[in-house]
């Protein structure tokens, strides 16, 4: 039950935010807002994911470097293809 409630709190606050602002923002602000965002993403992911991750890998500590590397290849070829495909 609670992780629904977790999930549903990010398309909740997505219909609240998309009703404030509208379907327009202006681009200092959104940046802002990304910044801020990407921010608390970096800082959840350093502080809790990535020692937790290390925790339950107990003597298998490889795989989680090696998994963190290739989710950051995926992202950087993901975001490159983007780039050239002129999305």
């Amino acid at each position: 039950m609670w992780c629904a409630i977790s999930a549903a709190a990010e398309p909740i606050g997505g219909v609240i935010a998309w009703l404030a602002i509208g379907d327009g923002m202006d681009p200092v602000s959104e940046g802002i807002l990304f910044g801020i965002v990407c921010g608390i993403m970096v800082c959840i992911c350093v502080k809790e994911l990535i020692p937790t991750a290390y925790k339950f890998a107990k003597d298998k500590t490889h795989i989680v470097a090696v998994g963190m590397f290739a989710g950051m290849f995926i992202m950087v070829s993901s975001l490159t293809l983007f780039g050239y495909a002129g999305v």
